[in-house]
């Protein structure tokens, strides 16, 4: 989980809408990280790319904070 956690947090840094310092586990991307949609969204293709999974549009509403994406994401990768 560390590990995708990690990696969630280096591709939201490279988005460039939020700062590391204020990234927490329970951070609410829109309401703490200032997130539109269309950042989540496009998160969401950053993630399919850099973990090589692939991310249906109904689960969308998991990448609600950091902790439950990388929760999400892991369990993708152990279904692979």
């Amino acid at each position: 989980m560390q590990y995708t956690y990690n990696k969630l947090i280096s591709i939201i840094v490279t988005q460039g809408i939020a700062r590391r310092s204020d990234m927490t586990p329970l951070a609410d991307f829109q309401q703490d990280l200032s997130y539109k949609p269309a950042d989540i969204f496009e998160l969401i293709r950053l993630a399919e790319r850099a973990f090589k999974v692939s991310i249906p549009s109904e689960d969308y509403d998991q990448f609600s904070t950091l902790y439950d994406s990388a929760f999400y994401v892991k369990e993708k990768l152990e279904i692979k």
